[in-house]
């Protein structure tokens, strides 16, 4: 990485990447840089992020790694986190991270307007502007361990501590030799350089010399205390020297001339010298490595190893990520057939050209054979063997020496070294060759494998001496020896019930033969041949080779798996997975046809890409579980923080999340699962990080999300996000509470009602029974009492006959007090209209005589208002006492009644011309009410009753109420 920013970022020019872009075209010296074969392309699994991916801009200059494991990226159009999945664009106006940001815990860069921020999550910081800025001397900065942060500037250097303010840091004996720039160490002191020098600065400015090395560009320091100084010096245009510092040695590790530096990063046993032709890869006891610009672009910020080990390298086209860079593929002609390899050599061929590859001091060399199209066959003293152009051929140094006179016509289909030492070769159709170990040559068998038309390819002798051979659709068996003598064979053969050609048979330690077809593997076991259950565990069932493995089992080769299974006999799968290569080991395709097995454990393929190596220490990387972070969770569309518990409303509560698993090796390998409780199962895996909620119950969620790139190990702590769904409104506790006092009102206002119906209905039965008790009792009284002075003997006649008219007068007044009872209580009678025809029915008898006179005065149509039953029992009491009044005591010659409206309400008014109202008038009458008894039924029917004089004299009873009051 590089770690310096050019003085015109300071001045705030973006331009100023552009010097970065200089060192594209240095002076080339050929001697000096490794040189491949024309013919030779390598490849490596590289990944390549750039604006199409949302970086701010394909120019990168710096990459980090914070402690929550997100990848930070700064370039001249921004600077921008990365989750794995998406770039969070922090800072839009370009800017660099500064040198140890990763160790100091703290993502601190310098914008282009030359000030510093701090991103606090996807949060910028504007931080205090150190002193004197940016000058002409260039400046540069570094974050420590203990979170301070360096700074030099115009030769001086400053220190601002983690919560303080920045303060100078003065150099003993350096007045001179100035600094020119910063770097992180692994400790709270940082890294000084000069012109011609290394320091080693404290916090409190003591300093001492580490090294006397000029025009250093880059320096790294390693776990055991040495340290990598990387320098641009002479001769010119430029050379790159790389030197490690041990004990005070120096030792130089790699010099180039023409090629100038940008960074340094150690990745395991190898420092990755990251130039602008391109990236060498150096390790002590090993070949060297060397990562062109036709792979990874030109470098333009030097190189970065993240957590996992995936090397990543800051380019002019965007950040580009090398998961394994010890793993690559090299070809003269892609897609190989078949591959022979021994020692530091590897013989392939392909469909066009044979090729030797070996590694060299200097990297890998090739030696081409020429024009090939057969397969590759190694007898038991290391003889390669094949078919050429002129037939069958010896593989020797650099050329084809072919056989004469072994196979005249046909095609090398299949090989293989029986245990024996006998090298079988199968020729289609029907034709075996074999090389014993003490032949010089081969030979060709007089026996013919064959079985009518069916002709064999592929041939395998197990460790017992039996020779298999596979047909379309059946194997056969026979005493290898038998077939080696020649002559007539008796082939015993059965019938595999596979659909598709054999494509190639294994035998297994178990002594069980397998084959493999278009449907997975078979395996023959008891005389009969099964399909094994196991197949469902293959990535692919389109198998080119089984080959036994050093390491235990055999490899399945595959168009789409390169997979290693042991053998399981006594289970219905037949084998169990135990290695899967895929992009977490860096192998750029995983489509092969064979492959060999090193003593060490490294492999090599031949594939759709060529050779390709994967070296041993790859094979035992495992991945460990990623941490997951919560990248944003909405509700309704709406965002919702991250930090505490969030209230969600019942029904409106789409809730939608996004994770990332901070793995960035092989993103296809991750899986998350999640729970929305602690006492819940998890969900079965997914690779979408997307979890979508709709319609969640009431109460308290908090989901939990983990991830694993093996589906066995899962993240050590759960990325949480805690939520309440609310309960609805009318389950709630307000509800609940307004409902009760609601109930309560209700339920006094019901029973208020019922007490108050009740007491109605009691005063009504007790006005009935003081109305039956004054008129009828009374009556009947009367009666009785006159009753028994009739019966007596010693009453005059005439006597007896007014006793009886008086009876007959009581009786008449109480048939009629009875009828208005009865007619009170009926339901016809409860209108005003039949009100008012009841009181003008009993007003005319009062007045039958003429004298007094009375008129009757209402509205045209008195309309059919209700009435209660007290209110017209009331009314009619009023209205006959009031006219009983008028008739027998006021002596009068006129009386009038009256019934209209009077606004909201209604009057009924009895007026005569009498003598007026007197004392004698609250006396009681016949009835039993006075003045104070019609007030009180004027106020039980909600109405009010007055007496005044009448104008020319007399009384006037006007008696206001309304229909409607109960």
């Amino acid at each position: 990485m590089s770690h310096s920013v050019p003085n015109a970022l300071g001045a705030g020019a973006i331009a100023v990447f552009a010097v970065t872009a200089a060192r594209l075209a240095p002076a080339q010296d050929p001697a000096a840089i490794p040189q491949r074969d024309p013919r030779l392309s390598v490849e490596r699994l590289a990944r390549r992020l750039d604006w199409r991916d949302g970086l701010p801009g394909s120019y990168v200059s710096a990459t980090s790694q914070d402690r929550e494991g997100f990848l930070w990226v700064s370039g001249p159009s921004g600077v921008a986190r990365y989750d794995g999945r998406s770039f969070t664009i922090v800072y839009s106006n370009g800017g660099v991270v500064l040198s140890g940001s990763t160790t100091g815990g703290r993502t601190v860069f310098c914008g282009a307007d030359g000030k510093l921020h701090e991103a606090v999550g996807t949060t910028v910081v504007d931080l205090e502007d150190p002193p004197g800025g940016p000058s002409e001397g260039g400046w540069a900065g570094a974050v420590a361990k203990d979170g301070a942060i360096w700074w030099q500037s115009n030769g001086n250097l400053w220190r601002r501590p983690l919560g303080g303010a920045w303060e100078p840091v003065a150099l003993a004996g350096q007045s001179e030799d100035r600094p020119h720039a910063v770097f992180a160490s692994l400790h709270d002191d940082v890294f000084v350089t000069t012109r011609h020098a290394l320091l080693r600065v404290a916090s409190d400015g003591t300093s001492r010399v580490l090294s006397r090395i000029g025009s250093i560009a880059h320096v790294i320091e390693r776990a055991d205390g040495s340290f990598v100084i990387g320098a641009n010096q002479d001769p010119a245009p430029v050379t790159t020297r790389v030197f490690e510092v041990r004990d005070g040695r120096e030792r130089l590790l790699l010099e180039r001339n023409g090629a100038r530096l940008i960074g340094l990063v150690e990745r395991g046993r190898r420092l990755w010298i990251a130039t602008d032709v391109g990236l060498f890869g150096v390790a002590e006891g090993e070949p060297s490595l060397f990562i062109g610009t036709d792979e990874t672009f030109h470098a333009a910020g030097g190189a970065f190893v993240d957590r996992e080990g995936s090397l990543w390298v800051a380019t002019f086209r965007g950040l580009v990520q090398i998961p394994e860079p010890e793993t690559y593929a090299a070809s003269l002609m892609k897609v190989a057939r078949s591959l022979v390899h021994e020692g530091p050599r590897s013989w392939l061929s392909s469909w066009g050209v044979l090729g030797r590859f070996e590694d060299g001091p200097a990297g890998l060399n090739v030696t081409s054979f020429g024009a090939h199209f057969g397969i590759l066959c190694r007898d038991a003293r290391g003889r390669i063997w094949t078919q050429g152009i002129e037939g069958l051929s010896r593989v020797d140094e650099s050329t084809l020496t072919p056989v004469r006179g072994v196979v005249a016509d046909g095609t090398l289909a299949s090989c293989t070294l029986g245990p024996s030492g006998v090298l079988w070769m199968s020729f289609a159709p029907g034709h075996l060759v074999v090389v014993r170990p003490t032949d010089d040559i081969p030979h060709e068998l007089a026996t013919k494998p064959s079985v009518g038309d069916d002709a064999f390819d592929l041939v395998r002798e197990d460790a017992q001496g039996t020779l298999w051979a596979a047909g379309t659709n059946q194997m056969c068996r026979a005493p290898a020896e038998a077939v080696l003598r020649g002559g007539s064979v008796d082939w015993r053969c059965e019938p595999t019930f596979s659909r598709g050609d054999i494509s190639d048979v294994a035998i297994m330690p178990s002594g069980d033969v397998w084959i493999s077809t278009p449907s997975g593997i078979s395996r023959r076991k008891h005389g009969r041949w099964e399909l094994l259950a196991g197949n469902r565990l293959l990535r692919s069932r389109w198998i080119h080779a089984m080959r036994p493995s050093s390491s235990g089992g055999i490899w399945i080769v595959a168009v789409g798996a390169l997979t290693r299974v042991v053998e399981r006999p006594g289970t219905p799968d037949g084998f169990e997975v135990v290695e899967d290569l895929t992009g977490w080991h860096g192998v750029p395709t995983i489509n092969a046809a064979d492959v060999a097995e090193d003593p060490d454990g490294t492999l090599w393929f031949a594939t759709d890409a060529g050779l390709m190596k994967l070296p041993a220490e790859v094979r035992k990387l495992r991945p460990e579980p990623p941490a997951v972070a919560l990248i944003e969770a909405t509700a309704d569309g709406r965002a919702l923080p991250a930090d505490r518990e969030v209230e969600l409303p019942y029904r409106r509560n789409r809730l939608e999340m996004r994770f990332a698993a901070l793995s960035f090796r092989d993103p296809t390998a991750v899986r998350y699962r999640h729970r929305s409780r602690p006492d819940e199962a998890w969900s079965l895996p997914t690779s979408d990080p997307f979890f979508r909620f709709v319609g969640l119950a009431p109460g308290r969620y908090r989901i939990e999300v983990e991830a694993s790139v093996d589906g066995e190990r899962w993240s050590a702590t759960p990325a949480t996000f805690a939520f309440r769904v609310l309960k609805p409104w009318y389950l709630q506790a307000w509800f609940f509470a307004a409902a009760t006092l609601a109930t309560a009102a209700i339920l006094t206002l019901v029973y208020r009602l019922r007490v108050r119906t009740l007491l109605r209905l009691e005063r009504q039965r007790t006005r009935i029974a003081m109305d039956l008790h004054d008129d009828v009792g009374s009556g009947l009284g009367t009666i009785s009492v006159l009753a028994g002075l009739v019966g007596r003997p010693d009453v005059a006649p005439a006597q007896r006959d007014e006793f009886a008219a008086r009876m007959a007068t009581v009786s008449r007044e109480l048939s009629q007090a009875l009828g208005d009872i009865v007619w009170s209580l009926r339901p016809e009678s409860g209108t005003l209209d039949a009100a008012w025809n009841q009181i003008v029915d009993r007003a005319r008898p009062l007045f039958a005589t003429g004298a007094p006179r009375l008129e009757v005065s209402a509205a045209e149509t008195v309309p059919a208002l209700p009435l209660s039953v007290i209110a017209r029992r009331s009314l009619f009491l009023i209205a006959i006492e009031g006219l009983h009044n008028a008739a027998r005591h006021s002596g009068a010659t006129r009386v009038t009644l009256e019934l209209h409206r009077a606004g909201s309400e209604w009057a009924l008014i009895v007026t005569d011309d009498g003598r007026g109202i007197s004392a004698a008038s609250t006396s009681v009458t016949r009835r039993g009410l006075g003045l104070d008894g019609m007030r009180a039924r004027a106020c039980d029917m909600g109405g009010a009753i007055t007496w005044d004089e009448a104008p020319g004299g007399g009384t006037r009873v006007v008696l206001r109420f309304r229909p409607d009051s109960d």
